[in-house]
């Protein structure tokens, strides 16, 4: 069975204890996430950070960093961007993340599971489950929430199939960087969809065979004139009886 990721956070912080490892709480938190209720893999990683243990504590960015993923708030950041419908804001910054030696495909995948965090707590209460299934901290869930209480589900579910398209896309073309921009402008134009209530409206309007009320315009049109066909007459044909020459009785000579 997996280990949650905060058995792995308490045990990570008494080994970094013992080790003299300065490390941020925030850091080890992203270290159990990323191990994936995996003990192993969390020592494993810790170890990797402890080379950069010093004066200066060692924070979530620099594991980010060392397992190349971009940070909770670079996503959330660039995903603002996206539910404001920012098209011009959102190429700003994806410009700053890829100069920063993100690839492309790195930035849309880390992009994707940020969406599915924010449709997983687009659509459960209860906290303990959300800690859980985002593997985030309860802080980071408020941000997200705040950032999503005017975004629909299904707008979500749309910004989630895009960027999985868009992944396949850059990953089987030579120039990335474009398709990566691409994406972008139009992942942030999904958001200005109708929103879901008003779908609803207008789908029970037309199964209720509705028809929406168009602007009332004036036509001169006038009515064509019919003429009433006149009946046709009868055309009687007179049979001419043609007279029978009499025919010429020739008589046999004895």
């Amino acid at each position: 069975r997996r280990i949650t990721t905060q058995d792995i956070v308490n045990h990570l912080k008494y080994v970094s204890e013992q080790e003299k490892i300065n490390i941020e709480e925030d850091a080890l938190f992203t270290i159990a996430k990323n191990a994936a209720g995996g003990m192993r893999d969390s020592l494993s990683l810790l170890d990797q950070l402890s080379v950069l243990s010093g004066a200066k504590a060692i924070t979530a960015d620099d594991v980010n960093t060392l397992l190349g993923r971009l940070s909770f708030d670079t996503l959330k950041q660039l995903a603002d961007f996206i539910v404001k419908s920012d098209a011009e804001g959102g190429i700003e910054y994806i410009e700053k993340i890829y100069n920063n030696g993100n690839e492309p495909s790195q930035i849309l995948t880390n992009l994707l599971a940020y969406l599915k965090n924010l449709l997983i707590i687009k659509n459960c209460q209860k906290e303990d489950l959300l800690i859980d299934l985002t593997l985030l901290s309860k802080p980071q869930i408020d941000d997200i929430k705040t950032q999503i209480k005017d975004l629909e589900t299904h707008q979500i579910t749309f910004l989630i199939e895009k960027t999985s398209y868009y992944i396949k896309e850059v990953k089987n073309t030579t120039n990335q960087h474009l398709w990566l921009e691409i994406a972008i402008i139009d992942l942030a134009n999904l958001t200005q969809n109708t929103t879901l209530a008003d779908l609803q409206e207008r789908i029970t309007r037309l199964e209720m065979g509705e028809v929406a009320e168009l602007p009332q315009r004036t036509y001169n049109v006038s009515a064509p004139t019919i003429s009433t066909p006149k009946p046709q007459e009868k055309i009687e044909i007179k049979e001419e009886k043609i007279k029978e020459e009499p025919k010429e009785i020739k008589k046999e000579v004895a």
